[in-house]
């Protein structure tokens, strides 16, 4: 049984992931390529604390699933996603703050060429860590309990260039893109509304306030965040030695170790509660919640059929098992008999 807290946490992460499925739906059918990176960071992290808690909870390590294969995929998918998230909001945040500035109404963010543009800039960095990642690992992968598998950096310098760095840097180009947005805001605040709609955007201005807020809040988490494990981090690397392949690519290299734990990690809890923030901001607006209401009249309806046709296709009267009443079985002729019969009854009369 997991402890209490291992228990909140894997709730709340389903419940973070499962509440922004709409939100990926949603914005996938508008093209949002920004909006679905960040969302769909989140729905990975979430999934994974949620599934991890269960797989590996056992106090008993050496009865871990190894998780071969599927633990070499997600360590860079987690490592990447860190750096992805910064780069999905800077995406966004830039392109809200082209929305609201003078230039606005003559951009058009719909373009093919706009849309490329969000897709390199918030998905380029996060690929290359991934496919970089190997020379930056001393080994294989680490799995802790209840986080799962978990990356194990080397302590020798390429790990800075490779993993390290980027993520504070991105989180900076959010912030200063997400403040950059929010003083153009102020500035044009009692004119926003008929600003928007002379934009091609699409945008009202609940919608882009909420857009703006959300990445006020996730960037303004990540900036302290990333900086803080920047610099743990890189206390740990030995920059006065050259790199050495040999030295962390051994014959140890393919060992996987293990380790208990208390609970779920920092990190893990503040992807939840950002994937819960995540909703109240752009899972909760009129376009959605109309989105919302359409399901559930569709399953009223679908559940309103059913039980018409259950009526309709159900017996007059059922027996009981003590029911010793005789069984009747009744005959009924089809229109095709009853006419034949009529006919016959005809033909014999004088």
């Amino acid at each position: 049984m997991n402890p209490p807290e291992v228990i909140a946490g894997q709730t709340l992460a389903l419940i973070s992931a499962l509440v922004q499925i709409p939100v990926l739906i949603w914005h996938s059918k508008q093209k949002n390529v920004a909006t679905l990176c960040l969302v769909g960071w989140f729905l990975i992290f979430n999934l994974h604390t949620f599934i991890s808690g269960f797989v590996w909870s056992s106090d008993n390590i050496e009865s871990w699933w190894n998780g071969d294969g599927t633990c070499d995929i997600m360590v860079r998918i987690q490592v990447g996603g860190h750096a992805g998230v910064v780069t999905a909001t800077a995406a966004l945040a830039r392109n809200l703050s082209i929305i609201i500035s003078d230039q606005g109404p003559t951009i058009d963010l719909n373009s093919f060429r706009a849309r490329m543009f969000d897709l390199m800039l918030a998905l380029t960095c996060p690929v290359l860590i991934m496919a970089l990642l190997v020379i930056s690992q001393q080994s294989r992968y680490m799995i802790f309990q209840y986080q799962g598998c978990t990356a194990d950096l080397s302590a020798q310098w390429p790990t800075i260039l490779i993993c390290i760095v980027w993520p504070p840097i991105f989180a900076i180009v959010a912030v200063s893109y997400s403040l950059l947005a929010l003083v153009r805001y102020i500035r044009k605040q009692n004119d926003v509304k008929n600003f928007l709609h002379c934009t091609n955007s699409g945008l009202t201005r609940s919608r882009f306030v909420r857009l703006l807020a959300f990445c006020v809040i996730v960037a303004g988490v990540m900036l302290p965040l990333t900086i803080y494990i920047t610099v743990k981090d890189s206390s740990n690397i030995d920059t006065s030695q050259g790199y050495s392949w040999s030295r962390d690519h051994n014959s140890d290299w393919a060992i996987v170790h293990r380790f208990r734990a208390a609970g779920l990690f920092m990190d893990q809890w503040i992807y939840i509660i950002l994937g819960l923030i995540q909703f109240a901001c752009l899972g909760t607006g009129s376009e959605l919640v109309e989105t919302y209401r359409r399901v559930l009249r569709l399953d009223r309806r679908q559940e309103k059929k059913l039980l018409e046709s259950s009526s309709f296709s159900s017996p007059r009267k059922s027996r009981g098992y003590g029911d010793t009443s005789p069984t009747t079985l009744a005959y009924s002729p089809s229109a095709h008999e009853f006419e034949m019969h009529v006919k016959l009854s005809k033909d014999d009369l004088p």
